[in-house]
This record gives C-alpha cells, sequence and structure tokens, in this order.
C-alpha cells in the first residue's frame, strides 16, 4: 500500500494545532475540574460561614433582646428616679416656702412688737418729757416763789435791821 504523503500532510495540517492543543486543553480540563472543586469547597465554606453568621446574628438578637430589656429598666428607673427627686424638689420647696412663710409671721409679729414698743417708749418718753416740764416749771415756780419769799424776807430783814438800828440809837 502506497501511503499518500501529501495527504498526510494535509491531515497533519488541519489536524496537527489539534494535537499540539490537546495537551493544553487536556490541561484546562483538568484545571477545569480541580476549579469546580474548589469552587464546591469555596461553596461549602460560605454555607458553612453563611449558617455561623445566621447563628452569630441570632445570638446577637437575643443579647439584643436583654439589652433593650435592660435598657427599658434603666429607663423605667430612671423615670422614677426623675419623679422622685421632682417631689421631692416639690416636697422641699413647700416647706421651704412654708419656713420662709413662718419666719416672715415671726418676723411681722416681731416687727408689730417693735412698734407696739416704740408706740409705747416714745408715749413714755412724751409723758417723761411733759413731767419733767411740768417738773420743772413747778420748780421754776417754786424758785420764784422762794426767790420772793427770800427778797420778802430779805426785806423784813433790812427792815428789822434799820428798827434794831433806830432801837439801837434810841436805846443808845
Amino acid at each position: 500500500m502506497a501511503i499518500d504523503y501529501n495527504a498526510l500532510r494535509r491531515f497533519q495540517e488541519m489536524w496537527g494545532p489539534v494535537m499540539d492543543a490537546l495537551p493544553s486543553i487536556l490541561e484546562i480540563t483538568a484545571r477545569q475540574a480541580d476549579a469546580d472543586r474548589a469552587l464546591k469547597l469555596t461553596k461549602l465554606d460560605h454555607e458553612k460561614a453563611l449558617k455561623e453568621v445566621d447563628a452569630v446574628y441570632i445570638e446577637a438578637d437575643k443579647r439584643l433582646v436583654e439589652v433593650n430589656k435592660e435598657l427599658d429598666s434603666v429607663k423605667a428607673a430612671k423615670e422614677q428616679l426623675h419623679t422622685d427627686i421632682q417631689r421631692a424638689r416639690d416636697a422641699h420647696a413647700e416647706e421651704t416656702k412654708k419656713a420662709i412663710n413662718a419666719q416672715q409671721e415671726a418676723l411681722l409679729a416681731v416687727n408689730n412688737k417693735l412698734i407696739a414698743s416704740t408706740a409705747k417708749l416714745n408715749s413714755v418718753e412724751a409723758e417723761y418729757a411733759a413731767k419733767v416740764a411740768a417738773a420743772e416749771k413747778a420748780a421754776a415756780d417754786r424758785i420764784s416763789a422762794l426767790e420772793a419769799d427770800v427778797k420778802e424776807l430779805e426785806k423784813r430783814k433790812a427792815a428789822a435791821e434799820k428798827a434794831l438800828a433806830t432801837l439801837r440809837d434810841k436805846l443808845g
């Protein structure tokens, strides 16, 4: 049998590049299989990670519910404390107002007593001044009367001395 070299050449020219590409295709196919396996492993890891994230979210939701409950209780306690503080402030303000009113009333009573005492003192001073004036007038009148008596007595003395001198002159 004779070999047709031209047919072989055409066969080689046509199928030679395909044959040369076969090892690359096999290698690419192997790499594709490796990539598929890696992708499957990555998908499994991804699913596992998603499950872990879901578990973490569930745990976080539970904690968030607990924290919200604690925050609600703290908020309620804060509001209660605020209410208690406001009540205490109101009570303190009321007590302070009552104490101030009581002290103002006591001060008013003391002022009234002071005004009454001052009025009484002024009355006593006026009475004292009137009595002193009356006593001074009486003393001045008495002094005037005594001075008049003294003048009268001096006149009498002078008259008596004159009479005594006249009597001495007569008696010799």
